[in-house]
């Protein structure tokens, strides 16, 4: 085991899964029900999906290159590229503060 590899998978893991949390911190500030789990489910399928039928149909690169899945990369082997850290960081830190201001102005649930 490459001890570079594991540090960068490590890295890579955690800003991944920040990402999804900003993701998931949107859906359930914004619909608050049931229906959130249902959203994030659809939302997460399609970004796994994208990054393949991007390659299938021959989509443009964007398309591709805006899948989570395909910005997460391969992080033992390499270093993901800049826009993926970049795709990866506005969903994180900028998603937690978005959900933030969805949940102070959306009524609560008892």
């Amino acid at each position: 085991l490459d001890a570079a590899g594991i540090g960068r998978l490590l890295a890579d893991s955690v800003l991944f899964g920040a990402a999804l949390g900003g993701l998931a911190a949107i859906v359930v500030a914004a619909f608050r029900r049931g229906i959130a789990v249902t959203v994030l489910a659809v939302v997460v399928s399609a970004s796994y999906l994208q990054g393949y039928l991007a390659r299938i149909f021959e989509w443009p690169q964007w398309v591709e290159r805006s899948s989570l899945f395909i910005a997460f990369g391969n992080p033992y082997v390499e270093w993901p590229g800049t826009g993926e850290v970049l795709l990866l960081l506005a969903l994180a830190v900028p998603g937690a503060l978005v959900a933030a201001w969805i949940a102070e102005r959306t009524p609560k649930v008892a």
